[in-house]
């Protein structure tokens, strides 16, 4: 085979919901893709991944919509769509000040168009599905990134429990014509590409943490409606504002809603420290 002929090699560092779309898009181009991730395939249901245990669900936006819609599969937002379910605008929960509790709904669009709430997890298992049906592309998990040269094209991953003589992982050399990093704030891809070329980065922490909460589906009943399964509206994103605290409660498929507490760090402390006070700070 010709130069002029080879087949750009793409790989992709990350096979996250941001690295499979971008995998999809250069498999769609005719590009050898291969797909590199630190984890377990999350597909698999005798693996629990690293950070797959917890996750905030997703609000897909036009942008994430307009990007699925544009990879060159008719069907892949059929299929995500399929389990996704439209918020159309926020549910603000608060008390007046005579102490009554209110719900107060904010649309977002005059036109009625509303953000899509999709549980991640799904998401990049439907993404992973399209890749895995195409014949140029590969899978590789439980590979991590080591090493990067940019000049050479070459680039080294250690594999996850192939243990050598030495009693380290082995480690293999791959290379590549593009290489597109999708593997999150730790960036290993990042960190390589710095000796390479002139980019400032800098990372700060703020004071917030985040924990995750369930309100569970209520139990249908014979008879029941579908829709009583959600025990508050489906088509809300819910927010209960605080002054530097936040909670809030996005709806899930399966008639639950996944809800996140953002807070500093010091109340998570107070409230670690006196377990008494939980119910009453809710």
């Amino acid at each position: 085979m010709s130069q002029e002929s080879k087949k750009q090699k793409t790989i992709v560092i990350g096979a996250g919901p941001v690295g499979t779309l971008a995998a999809l898009y250069a498999a769609q181009r005719g590009h050898d893709v291969e797909i590199y991730e630190l984890r377990s395939d999350l597909r698999d249901p005798s693996t629990i991944p690293l950070n797959f245990t917890k996750s905030i669900n997703l609000a897909l936006s036009e942008r994430g919509i307009n990007a699925m819609r544009q990879s060159g599969k008719p069907t892949l937002l059929e299929k995500v769509f399929s389990e996704t379910i439209p918020m159309r605008g926020r549910m603000i929960h608060g008390k007046s000040a005579s102490g009554e509790l209110y719900e107060q709904p904010q649309v977002y669009d005059v036109h009625g168009r509303a953000i899509y709430a999709v549980d991640r997890g799904g998401l990049n298992k439907t993404l992973l599905d399209e890749l895995d049906a195409m014949p140029n592309v590969k899978l590789i998990f439980n590979h991590k990134l080591t090493g990067a040269d940019f000049k050479k094209h070459k680039a080294w991953f250690e594999v996850s429990k192939s243990e050598t003589s030495t009693g380290r992982n082995r480690e293999i050399e791959i290379n590549f014509d593009f290489m597109i990093g999708a593997d999150g704030a730790h960036s290993a891809a990042r960190y390589h590409m710095m000796k390479y070329a002139r980019m400032n980065y800098q990372q700060e922490y703020i004071d917030t943490l985040w924990c995750e909460f369930q309100i569970p589906a209520k139990v249908l009943q014979a008879g029941d409606d579908q829709e009583s399964r959600f025990r508050i509206s489906p088509n809300h994103l819910h927010i209960w504002p605080g002054k530097d605290f936040m909670f809030i409660a996005i709806p899930s498929f399966d008639g639950s809603f996944t809800c996140t507490l953002f807070m500093p760090s010091l109340h998570f402390d107070r409230l670690e420290a006196e377990s008494a006070s939980v119910p009453a700070f809710f």
